[in-house]
């Protein structure tokens, strides 16, 4: 995978594994070097074309084996706006969860976990990641959906979403490591094969 058609890189770089299921041999690298700081990024890939707000997004993921994860987590998908905005988390039990910041009439920040299956992770395995995010009617109309899969498996849905009348001003990744405290361990990595993202 090659960064292109809207996508920019601001650190990442591209490197070459021929294990990639789909764009083999070329991936994106995030990597997190031993002492990296809680709270901090390797840098993103985003895309800034168009206004999102209904969309889908698929991507392959792995992380290294082993991996030096945090108790909070790493942050994956990130799409953005300083209203309201939700990520993809790569917990400390190697699972999946959704975070959601928003505005307090729109429910405030709060956490979606799998309410169907719930997968691990599997570290130095690569996995496909599918969500599905369509914006509330209205803002304060509880309609909004969230619902992710994991390797073609329906992980949550969630259709009482309430969100503000906004739009996404980056598609993006920014796999922020852990809260506030805390460092890397060791050298660790993560990477990321065929992004793709659709809106109606």
């Amino acid at each position: 995978m090659i960064p292109g058609g809207g996508w920019l890189s601001d650190g990442p770089p591209v490197v070459s594994d021929s294990s990639a299921p789909v764009s083999a041999p070329g991936v994106v690298q995030s990597m997190y070097p031993q002492g990296f700081a809680a709270g901090s990024s390797p840098g993103s890939l985003a895309n800034l074309t168009g206004e999102w707000s209904t969309h889908y997004v698929s991507y392959w993921l792995k992380y290294s084996k082993p991996y030096s994860n945090q108790v909070v987590g790493t942050k994956q998908w990130y799409p953005y706006n300083a209203t309201a905005d939700y990520f993809v988390l790569f917990n400390s039990a190697s699972q999946i969860q959704i975070d959601v910041q928003a505005p307090v009439a729109q429910g405030g920040s709060y956490n979606l976990g799998p309410n169907i299956s719930n997968p691990t992770i599997t570290l130095g395995v690569w996995h496909q990641f599918e969500l599905y995010f369509r914006r509330s009617s209205t803002s304060s109309t509880a309609d909004g959906i969230i619902r992710w899969w994991i390797d073609g498996v329906l992980c949550a849905t969630y259709t009482n979403v309430t969100w503000p009348n906004t739009t996404f001003d980056q598609a993006r990744f920014e796999p922020v490591w852990g809260g506030i405290t805390g460092t890397v361990a060791f050298d660790s990595y993560w990477w990321v094969d065929h992004i793709h993202l659709s809106q109606p």
